[in-house]
């Protein structure tokens, strides 16, 4: 699109109130393309820190699941050694 609007064709000398009109209108349509693009840069910084809080909230989850498993392996490991000092203790008694 070029920097003329398509409703009107441009005029040769028009009266100075039809100018203002025309520039008023160019300035507001200007400002509201501005508004519009800042709108726009402002949903995607929102999206890339959603995104950015996503992977945040993954990367936690699957710390705290392998704290779990590994807290869960020291406790069986602990559970063996127990069973294993039990043993012990009735393979010694049963002398």
């Amino acid at each position: 699109m070029g920097g003329y609007s398509t409703k009107q064709p441009p005029k040769k000398n028009p009266p100075p109130e039809e100018e203002e009109e025309e520039e008023e209108e160019e300035e507001e349509e200007e400002e509201e393309e501005e508004e519009e693009e800042e709108e726009e840069e402002e949903e995607e910084e929102e999206e890339e820190e959603e995104e950015e809080e996503e992977e945040e909230e993954e990367e936690e989850e699957e710390e705290e699941e392998e704290e779990e498993e590994e807290e869960e392996e020291e406790e069986e490991e602990e559970e063996e050694e127990e069973e294993e000092e039990e043993e012990e203790e009735e393979d010694t008694s049963a002398f």
